[in-house]
């Protein structure tokens, strides 16, 4: 990190006259990020390096998000790593002890909250350890779970209807329109909506945290050593019920999986042809009518169809690539409140650095409307700022995601990857073995309050996924 990068002057020595090349220091900032290639940023970095001959950006890609958060855990704790990096907005809890906040002379919690989306402000702005209020990252793009849908099997199966429905009770009588059962291995000719299982659906974990958003359920205690998502929250309207948040959006999710359930549209053998590619293979082969994901998904569909479309496969047009808002609960527009999940990587500047100040400068300088808007255009990243926002909704294909952002939301969990690695397994216990929703929560919670006992003596001898 920070090496000493030379370029060739000259200057005249006092005492001799004689005019010798020395080398000046040049501030190097090395530049960590997932993803986003070069490209998407080349400019911007040699705009900055240009208004700043002292400094000097290296920029390095990375693919893995599992290999580069144990490469980024390895050199933080040496001491050296990055200067600038990404992190998901879910693992702030996790590293803000390993990074240094926004100087107030560059960005201020007031000012932050004036110009970037709120889910923004409720991740990256935190008290210190003194209990200053703090940025502690800036986000390029902030993303959104949508529904992909195809266009034609709604115009043949929906003509009613042009889009999915904004509610959930809603898009289960679509589910069932759309669904088409048969007698083949798959059991369908084409599955209503990719939801129910986790083994074959890459985005479950985002799925079943907006069902655990809608329902407003709460995942810890106050002080985070231990779960409360079995309790319940309480009651159900109309009836005055005991009302479990985290147990309806389990049964909600796995209903779609379940044969005795009117909307039943998903299984094992759908994904079977193209394992690797889960729902997004199923999509792009016109067997699933709708699936779940962020703006990414949409070159990952286009790599699938092309990728069949080599080897002569049917597959679905991309103008019939529709996307559109995630329902609602029944009721939740009237109340005045929606939810959707975010999901997103902002930048963050470590403790380590010894140009933490220019770091945060240049951070300042990509997060303009100007670097942005270049930024968008290239990757088709949602926006993070609100002043882009209004343009971006109107956007043919990809406005949906700009629509649904200012009322998106994170869920903070203390463990991410343990946590949806336990749930998943359950989710489809719940499917094949027939376990009760009841039995899964209730074993959820033992496996996860294991998971927070060893996260505070690593030196305990439990494996927690074996309970």
């Amino acid at each position: 990190m920070s090496l000493l990068v030379v370029t060739g002057c000259t200057k005249k020595v006092a005492d001799s006259g004689v005019q010798q090349n020395i080398v000046p220091e040049k501030k190097e900032i090395v530049f960590y990020n997932l993803f986003d290639a070069e490209d998407a940023l080349r400019g911007q970095i040699q705009a900055y390096e240009s208004a700043h001959k002292d400094i000097k950006i290296t920029y390095k890609k990375f693919q893995s998000v599992e290999e580069y958060q144990k490469l980024l855990l390895n050199e933080l704790a040496e001491g050296r790593g990055p200067d600038i990096f990404a992190i998901r907005n879910d693992w702030m809890p996790n590293y803000w002890r390993k990074l240094t906040p926004a100087p107030a002379s560059v960005l201020i919690p007031e000012k932050f909250a004036e110009t970037f989306l709120g889910v923004a402000n409720d991740d990256l702005v935190r008290a210190d350890e003194k209990g200053l209020e703090q940025v502690w990252g800036i986000p390029l793009f902030i993303d959104t779970l949508a529904i992909y849908y195809n266009k034609q099997l709604f115009r043949d199966n929906l003509p009613s209807t042009n889009k999915p429905a904004e509610t959930w009770d809603a898009l289960k009588e679509q589910v069932f329109a759309l669904a088409k059962q048969d007698n083949s291995i798959e059991r369908f000719t084409v599955a209503g909506i990719a939801m129910g299982l986790a083994a074959n659906i890459s985005a479950f974990p985002d799925i079943f945290s907006l069902l655990l958003l809608q329902e407003g359920a709460d995942l810890y205690d106050a002080s985070g050593a231990k779960t409360v998502f079995a309790k319940n929250k309480g009651v159900s309207a109309g009836t005055g019920k005991p009302f479990f948040p985290t147990l309806e959006a389990l049964k909600l999710y796995t209903s779609f999986a379940s044969p005795s359930a009117r909307h039943f549209s998903w299984n094992l053998p759908i994904t079977a042809l193209y394992p690797e590619q889960k729902e997004i293979g199923a999509f792009a082969r016109g067997k699933v009518a709708m699936i779940f994901g962020f703006s990414s998904a949409y070159s990952d569909i286009k790599v699938a169809i092309d990728g069949l479309a080599r080897e002569n496969e049917p597959t679905i047009q991309l103008e019939n690539i529709g996307i559109s808002e995630v329902p609602q609960f029944e009721g939740a527009k009237e109340a005045g409140r929606r939810d959707a999940f975010a999901k997103y990587f902002p930048l963050v500047v470590s403790k380590n650095s010894p140009y933490s100040s220019e770091a945060w400068d240049f951070l300042q300088f990509l997060s303009s409307p100007e670097s942005l808007t270049t930024y968008n255009e290239k990757t088709q990243k949602p926006t993070s700022r609100l002043d882009m926002i209004e343009e971006e909704s109107t956007e043919k294909t990809f406005g949906a995601f700009a629509r649904q952002a200012p009322y998106a939301k994170s869920l903070q969990t203390l463990d991410p990857d343990q946590f949806f690695a336990i749930f998943a397994t359950l989710m489809d216990e719940v499917v094949k073995n027939n376990i009760s929703p009841e039995q899964a929560i209730d074993q959820a919670e033992k496996q996860i309050d294991c998971v927070l006992a060893k996260r505070k003596k690593p030196e305990l001898d439990q494996n927690c996924l074996a309970l």
